[in-house]
């Protein structure tokens, strides 16, 4: 691919980008948004001019019932005074026919006078009734029931009232209304009368209140009231109830589509508001705008704007808008009468929506022209952006499913044939890098295999040898020996375990290195296993004048553990054997907790601690690495291959636990391990080991079946120390043949071996043997791995033996087949 000709290239940007600038640049942005910003100006100064002469028009409108109820009273004040001037003749008569006393000491119109065509009349219990009380009263009783009965038509009621007390009504919907008002009920003290009492309106002009809750009627009202004047004496007052929940629910319902209408008195509370209606009511309409200012702060703005431009006091415009640069617009005007601000606001998004569609002709046609524009680009971008695509993802395709040959065939002359060379370059260096990676990789795999292959024939080749060593010397030991040559004795045997620990050691790396290392899930006794790894480490101690202490607060319950006791013990004896290699005073203390629980595991803690050197903090940091010690120098002075807690940590890690360390050099170290333990299936106990009460009695020989001279030189002399007499051969296919010529009462098998090894021994003697006898067959192998166990088991054999067995173990297997063969026979 090197060395082809320098080509000379147009830029892909300059085909298309020059197009696509112009026109989405010009139609889209130019002709559209600034026709857009064009019409809202338009139609806001349209909006604030309807919505200016709207407030206007609906104010003068809410205002009209109000000044027709001021005139209305006007005139009916004058008519009024003018009857209570000339008075009335008849007066007894008249007042006996219409008015009787009642239980609470009031006087009302009697039962008989129907409410619904005459008026409704009431004097307090303290009122005194003379002769002036008696004609006043019928003289306004008269009035209302002649003059006031138009009124009701247009407002809630009419009434009138005195100033000693008394008080009629005329409503056409009530009846029997003054038998609803309590006998000592004083008219002076309520907020119609209090309005326009000379006190507190001395040039006695008419008064509207503030909106109040009436509790007799139980509705919320207002009420105009005219002073009556009789020869300049204050003698009471005319007025009309105007029912103003109807008024104002009206006032906000009927408003412009999208808008919100409210309503504000001159002295700053809130009359109505569409969200505030319960909360007004609640404060008996004294709700003021400045209460909202955390809530609504733009009430009180707009309050203070309608009492600086719109004071009732001047009676120049009753309405105005007003942009006080908030989300809406603000209309407000004056309804006369009550002094009340009727407050429109109207949401700016409708002038913007309303500006939208006065321009989404131009926008079709603007959207139409970029239809125009965009098939344009798909042809121009079909010829010469997709095509070039197509093909470059096809060869990419191509080449992610392993065809590293294919190709990009491109002659555009721009960035594409770039891209398709520069593509052909990497896949032919792809090829390249990935053929030397596969081999790289098959020489790992294989080397991996020989290197794990090696180690455990390796392993395999040094246990034999270090088992005649191991064996001898444990006979040699049975025989008369001077002191000083069971001094060398012991020596020997104490090297030997040493060198078997190491190739342990790295038989376990090799197999964690190879992720061939697997766990075993057996029910055991966690307080067993203690016991088993103090007496283990008990003598060792014991030699270096170290006590061991092991506090243990985990209680055995009903059900087992599970896991791998095997490897728990080796984590363990690792951990307690670096205590004791490296503490030359003090004590070990082994501690064991449960820290938590689950309803399938317990969580246990381990911790083994000391008080020998200690290791710095720097050297914590490598300990648990394979073939690193805290110091090299250790090596030389306590012996070791630094695998120990590459091994605990390994095999903790296997088990989900983790594992740590705590250390100050002079003072000791403190290791500890946390792992997760199951429960076993069932509710059991540990069985105990089997005890064979007697030695057998063997009248027919073992066959030892062994290719290496050494162990079964040391095979026989062990049978023959516990009274048993062999037979040997060199390989399995010798003991086939040996096996159908004779009768032995036991094979012990090895493994490994030329000709035939024992796995296919075994399966041939199985096959050969009759269905009355089965012969124990027990695998006598350097390799005691659970993974081997089960290849032994699964060839036909019933146990299993290391060749570095103890005496006592060996001893006690044979027994125990040996009976199980004679229970069979």
């Amino acid at each position: 691919m090197k060395g082809m000709e320098k080509k000379t290239y147009r830029k892909i940007s300059e085909k298309i980008t020059l197009t696509l600038a112009v026109w989405l640049f010009i139609i889209t942005a130019l002709a559209t948004f600034f026709s857009y910003l064009h019409i809202t100006s338009i139609v806001t100064s349209l909006v604030m001019e309807n919505l200016d002469k709207y407030i206007e028009v609906r104010s003068d409108r809410e205002s009209q019932v109000f000044r027709l109820a001021t005139k209305n009273q006007q005139i009916l004040a004058h008519r009024l005074e003018w009857h209570l001037k000339n008075g009335l003749d008849r007066v007894d008569e008249r007042f006996n026919k219409i008015f009787r006393k009642y239980p609470d000491g009031a006087t009302r119109e009697k039962d008989e006078i129907d409410n619904k065509l005459h008026p409704s009349y009431f004097l307090p219990n303290f009122q005194k009734i003379d002769k002036a009380t008696k004609e006043r009263s019928i003289i306004m009783y008269d009035f209302l029931d002649r003059e006031c009965f138009l009124s009701t038509a247009t407002f809630s009621d009419c009434w009138v009232a005195d100033a000693w007390g008394s008080l009629g009504t005329l409503l056409e919907e009530e009846v029997g209304y003054s038998a609803k008002i309590p006998g000592d009920f004083k008219n002076m003290d309520q907020i119609w009368m209090q309005n326009i009492i000379p006190e507190n309106n001395p040039n006695l002009e008419q008064k509207w209140t503030k909106t109040y809750y009436d509790p007799a009627w139980q509705v919320w009202m207002i009420t105009l009231a005219t002073p009556i004047v009789v020869d300049g004496k204050f003698t009471g007052a005319i007025g009309n109830d105007i029912f103003v929940g109807q008024m104002l629910d009206r006032i906000m319902k009927f408003k412009l589509s999208g808008t919100k209408n409210l309503v504000i008195n001159s002295e700053g509370y809130m009359v109505a508001h569409p969200k505030l209606q319960d909360q007004i009511k609640q404060s008996d309409a004294l709700l003021k705008v400045s209460d909202l200012k955390d809530k609504d702060p733009l009430m009180e703005k707009i309050f203070l704007t309608a009492k600086k431009e719109l004071p009732f006091e001047k009676d120049d415009h009753d309405g105005h808008v007003f942009d006080l640069g908030s989300k809406d617009l603000i209309a407000i005007g004056k309804v006369k009468g009550p002094n009340w601000y009727l407050v429109t606001l109207y949401p700016k998004s409708l002038i913007q929506t309303a500006a939208f569609n006065s321009s989404r002709y131009i926008l079709f046609f603007g959207c139409i022209s970029l239809i125009l524009e965009l098939f344009l680009m798909m042809r121009l971008l079909k010829e010469k952006l997709a095509r070039p695509l197509k093909s470059l993802v096809t060869t990419v395709q191509q080449v992610s499913a392993g065809d590293l040959g294919a190709k990009v065939t491109m002659r555009t002359r721009d960035e594409f044939e770039i891209l398709g060379d520069a593509f052909n370059e990497m896949t032919y260096n792809l090829g390249i890098s990935r053929a030397e990676s596969h081999d790289a990789m098959n020489k790992a795999i294989e080397a991996a295999r020989v290197k794990s292959d090696f180690v455990a024939n390796i392993s395999h080749e040094m246990k034999t040898p270090l088992n005649g060593i191991l064996g001898m010397t444990h006979f040699l030991n049975d025989t008369n020996l001077t002191d000083e040559q069971r001094k060398y004795a012991n020596l020997i045997t104490e090297s030997g375990n040493s060198l078997l620990a190491i190739v342990n050691q790295v038989l376990d790396v090799s197999k964690i290195d190879a992720k061939k290392m697997e766990l075993a899930e057996v029910e055991f006794s966690l307080n067993k296993l203690l016991e088993d790894v103090y007496t283990l480490n008990h003598f060792v101690a014991k030699q270096k004048g170290i006590p061991i202490d092991m506090e243990s607060s985990v209680t055995e319950e009903e059900r087992p553990f599970v896991g791998d006791p095997d490897r728990l013990k080796q984590i363990l004896n690792n951990l307690i054997s670096n205590a004791l290699k490296f503490s030359d005073m003090g004590s070990v203390l082994i501690t064991v907790n449960e820290v938590g629980r689950s309803e399938n595991t317990r969580r246990i803690r381990f911790v083994v601690k000391d008080q020998g050197i200690g290791i710095s903090e720097e050297a914590q940091s490598r300990l648990f690495q394979p073939f690193t010690q805290a110091d090299m120098s250790m090596s030389r002075q306590y012996g070791g291959a630094g695998l120990g807690l590459y091994i605990v940590k390994s095999f903790v890690t296997l088990m989900n636990g983790t594992v740590g360390v705590k250390s100050i050099p002079g003072e000791g170290s403190e290791f500890w391990f946390e792992i997760n333990l199951g429960f076993g299936a069932a509710p059991q106990s540990i069985a105990p080991p089997v005890v064979i009460p007697t030695t057998p009695k063997v009248t027919l020989p073992i066959l030892v079946v062994e290719d290496n001279f050494v162990n079964q030189v040391l095979t026989e002399a062990l049978l023959k120390k516990l009274e048993y007499t062999s037979k040997v051969v060199n390989d399995g296919q010798e003991a086939v043949n040996i096996f159908e010529e004779g009768k032995f009462c036991l094979i012990l098998m090895d493994c490994q071996m030329p000709i035939m090894d024992g796995f296919e021994a075994t399966r041939q003697i199985r096959k050969k043997e009759s269905q009355d006898f089965r012969i124990p067959i027990i695998a006598l192998t350097a390799n005691t791995e659970n993974d081997n166990r089960q290849v032994c088991l699964d060839a036909g054999m019933d146990d299993m033996l290391s060749k570095l067995v103890k005496v006592a173990i060996f001893k006690e297997k044979l027994e125990y087949w040996l009976t199980q063969s004679q229970k069979k026979l």
